[in-house]
């Protein structure tokens, strides 16, 4: 359930501070993902 909250506050972040920054915060975020499951 909070997957698609953390992709969208991690969308907006990215559209204020650059393209770059979202895409290492979706990388940490995939590694959390495996990590738990």
């Amino acid at each position: 359930l909070l997957i698609v909250p953390v992709q969208l506050i991690a969308f907006h972040i990215a559209s204020l501070k650059g393209i770059d920054l979202s895409v290492r915060i979706f990388d940490d975020f995939d590694r959390v993902l495996k990590s738990k499951i």
